[in-house]
Parts: structure tokens; sequence; C-alpha cells
């Protein structure tokens, strides 16, 4: 998932079926973590995500049922 400002909540989140699976990453987000939660919690209340793979440590205040995965472990080297 991902948004901007507040503008972009109207169709963002569009085509995107209600209780699906998301993910959102934290990659970026530490720094604007009350622009961060406004979009997070738009997210939340209209698709209803039924898990949320949180790609980096999610904040305290998120809600929902998020599986956070480690972004530095997660990453493959390819050579």
């Amino acid at each position: 998932m991902s948004w901007v400002l507040y503008p972009t909540f109207d169709f963002c989140f569009k085509g995107v079926e209600s209780g699906s699976i998301v993910a959102v990453g934290m990659i970026g987000c530490k720094h604007s973590h009350l622009s961060f939660m406004r979009g997070y919690d738009a997210m939340l209340e209209q698709v209803d995500p039924s898990a949320i793979i949180c790609l980096g440590d999610p904040f305290p205040d998120m809600r929902g049922n998020i599986i956070p995965v480690d972004y530095i472990g997660s990453r493959k080297t390819v050579r």
C-alpha cells in the first residue's frame, strides 16, 4: 500500500478488496510518523485488511493483524 497526503486517500486504496492481505513499508516513515499514521488509519478504514505485512519495525500505535518482516534479514544478495 502506498499513499502521500490526505488528498490521495480518496483514490490510493481503490481497487483493493476489503479484507485483503496488504503490505506496508516503514523505510523512510520514521521521520513523518503523523503523516504515515493518517494514511495508515485511512487504509484500515477503507480496506479493512485481514493482515498487514510490515516491512520494517511497526510503530507501536499501528493497529491490525500486523506481520513484521525484518528488512535487513529479508534481503538477498544476488551476484
